[in-house]
């Protein structure tokens, strides 16, 4: 897998990574947390009707949150048209949809917006935090990482973290 040197070609890098990144995501400690934190602060906001996942990535979040809720309408949205398009192929009772949240926006809001471990990745964090705004009805949740962004942190195309 290349480094991202050039942020025109973040979706043929995540296209390529999401090949190798999927046990990680559904085992790593960290991820699965962050799903669980996220999902149990969801509880508290029921009834939840729209729930939007943006940088989606393998729909893992969404798979969870629809088991644990099945009664929300779910979607997601990721940089990686390859993704999207299988995540459309497993999850047939979601709505996917490729998107690049520096450049764009859904035209409908959802009463929660999820974005985790997603806009570290961007160039202009406040005007991304703006757009995510745009799309949420009640509830908007990041989640980010801090401490010092290592190389390989960069080589995944993280522009910063945050103390």
């Amino acid at each position: 897998m290349k480094n991202i040197n050039n942020r025109d070609n973040m979706s043929d890098f995540y296209d390529a990574a999401w090949r190798e990144w999927n046990d990680m995501i559904v085992f790593s400690p960290a991820p699965r947390f962050r799903r669980e934190w996220i999902l149990s602060r969801l509880v508290r906001q029921l009834p939840v009707e729209s729930l939007l996942d943006v940088g989606c990535g393998n729909g893992q979040f969404l798979c969870e949150a629809k088991r644990r809720f099945p009664q929300i309408r779910c979607a997601g949205v990721d940089i990686s048209p390859v993704i999207i398009a299988q995540n459309q192929a497993r999850f047939s009772d979601m709505e996917f949809a490729v998107l690049n949240i520096e450049e764009a926006v859904l035209p409908r809001q959802y009463d929660v917006v999820v974005a985790t471990e997603a806009i570290e990745h961007c160039a202009n964090m406040p005007a991304v935090v703006e757009k995510l705004a745009s799309m949420t009805r009640r509830t908007l949740l990041l989640t980010l990482p801090c401490g010092p962004a290592f190389p390989i942190d960069q080589h995944c195309g993280h522009v910063r973290h945050y103390r």
